[in-house]
């Protein structure tokens, strides 16, 4: 199976990328993926570049209020999102434009970025941590990063 075709518009905040996403995919007959860390949010409308009602009737927008404002959406969840927009749009024999200024959505999104499960190492190492005295902890900071602990700041 070919790789989906995959537009990629991005930018700083105001230049533009929203109109120039809508230009292409009118003339392309193609679909966008909003690459935005705040339009991704229900409600958060005032504040954001999230597109008009009746741009996203003319042109189908994907990704847009796909979580509550009280979920912190993850770059992991936001690719999944975003991959499974894309191949819906190219099983339609469409094109994605995908267009936005979050940076790290953008680049994880269209550069395949492995993400994994860290939760269980976390646990572990805070457990780890939480199981030292003050003096070890103290010695463990002075080891690792030598200086950045005054006698000031040493616990007596």
């Amino acid at each position: 199976m070919n790789s989906p075709r995959v537009i990629g518009l991005v930018g700083p905040t105001a230049a533009g990328k929203s109109d120039a996403a809508l230009f292409l995919a009118r003339h392309l007959m193609a679909e966008i993926v909003c690459v935005d860390s705040v339009t991704a949010y229900r409600g958060m409308t005032i504040g954001s570049a999230k597109p008009s009602l009746q741009e996203q009737a003319e042109i189908p927008h994907h990704l847009l209020d796909i979580c509550d404002p009280d979920h912190m959406l993850t770059v992991a969840e936001f690719v999944q999102y975003g991959h499974s927009a894309i191949h819906d749009i190219y099983s339609r024999g469409k094109t994605a434009i995908v267009v936005g200024g979050s940076g790290l959505y953008m680049n994880g999104l269209l550069y395949g970025y492995e993400f994994r499960d860290t939760s269980q190492v976390v646990a572990s190492q805070q457990a780890e941590l939480e199981s030292l005295s003050i003096e070890a902890l103290q010695s463990r900071l002075d080891k690792e990063y030598p200086g950045v602990l005054n006698e000031s700041d040493r616990h007596n």
